[in-house]
């Protein structure tokens, strides 16, 4: 990884950011000098939560190695063996999270599960405090430095809320395909598809919450809504509101 330590801040100081990312495509080797290998898989750095934090810089890719070049250190990218990157060639990889940290904590069965009921209960206030248009509840989940997709604020995106609540208070929702992403004990990405319908709108696609940890209680710090074709599923779907439980 790159040769600065800690978290990247900013363009330039050589250092791998911290978080969960994501590949978002691939560059051959024909198109890359030979340091980088066998090929390269750029992540979506700065991410929507680097970005709200001012983090600058750019590039940071998955790549290999030229077999004659001896460093150790990159200028911030995550390099592989070239074989490695051969294997990830011959899989469907882009789209994939990738959890970067300093230090990787491992757990047993039991914390797992355990960990993984807290998450869910925290994503089911979400989901159920949207649901019952409690909006006093929903507030307390947000972060105030809150962004989402459209650059809503913090007030921005509860005023809103509120407003669709009084305006439609019936709506379906359903959350699937839930997906949790853990950086240690900083950052905290839930990924699940979203259907959504109310008198005024019907919608589906993917949802990114990204939590942060101030004090002792995570935060939603951004929202990211990245929309999708409505599966043929749900075109004459009968109004019940769930959360799936496909959680990997």
């Amino acid at each position: 990884v790159g040769e600065g330590n800690g978290d990247k801040l900013r363009e330039g100081d050589k250092k791998t950011p911290t978080g969960v990312y994501y590949v978002v495509g691939f560059i051959p080797p024909s198109k890359l000098d030979k340091i980088y290998g066998t090929g390269a898989f750029p992540l979506n750095y700065p991410n929507f939560v680097d970005k709200l934090y001012g983090k600058t810089g750019h590039g940071i890719w998955i790549h290999g190695r030229d077999p004659k070049e001896n460093k150790q250190v990159s200028r911030g990218c995550v390099v592989l063996k070239n074989e490695d990157i051969d294997y990830l060639k011959t899989i469907n990889f882009i789209g994939t999270p990738v959890v970067i940290a300093e230090k990787l904590h491992f757990t047993d069965e039991i914390s797992y599960n355990t960990e993984k009921s807290y998450w869910l209960n925290f994503l089911n206030e979400f989901y159920e405090s949207w649901k019952n248009n409690d909006i006093n509840r929903l507030s307390k989940l947000i972060h105030v430095r809150f962004k989402d997709s459209n650059h809503k604020s913090y007030a921005e995106y509860i005023q809103r809320k509120k407003m669709l609540m009084e305006k439609f208070p019936e709506k379906t929702i359903v959350f699937e395909n839930i997906k949790i992403f853990k950086e240690n004990d900083s950052e905290v990405v839930f990924d699940f598809d979203q259907y959504y319908s109310a008198p005024n709108i019907t919608t589906y696609g993917t949802k990114r919450l990204y939590l942060i940890k101030e004090a002792n209680d995570f935060k939603i710090i951004a929202e990211e809504y990245i929309a999708k074709p409505i599966p043929d599923k749900f075109k004459n779907y009968v109004k019940t509101q769930t959360v799936k439980e496909t959680t990997k």
